[in-house]
């Protein structure tokens, strides 16, 4: 049995989800691998995944690539300290991820 061919709006949507994974997945990355004193390695995987979780939910991939393009401007030539405040100054303005950020950091603590 053949299958139809796949249409392109289809094939356009899959290389689309693939891609979003990939910011997704290039988040947890560089949120789990960050060095903080307040969370076992257990409770910031924890995080870092419910925080993915709740990116990848709320936000598409023009969403996504537009925080990611911006934090890369506004942090261009600073130090980690002071583009990880920048950083966070940014995502809090996104009503959506901050709700998500107070939740996961809820369950973290429950």
């Amino acid at each position: 049995i053949r299958r139809p061919p796949r249409s392109t709006l289809s094939s356009s949507s899959a290389a689309s989800d693939v891609y979003k994974r990939q910011v997704l997945d290039e988040f947890f990355v560089g949120c789990a691998s960050a060095d903080d004193e307040n969370f076992t390695i257990g409770e910031s995987y924890e995080y870092c995944g419910c925080m993915t979780n709740v990116l990848s939910k709320e936000l598409d991939l023009k969403e996504l690539l537009r925080l990611s393009l911006n934090l890369l401007n506004e942090t261009e030539g600073m130090t980690e300290e002071e583009a990880e405040q920048i950083a966070l100054s940014m995502i809090l303005e996104n009503d959506v991820i901050t709700d998500g950020l107070l939740n996961c950091l809820v369950k973290l603590y429950e």
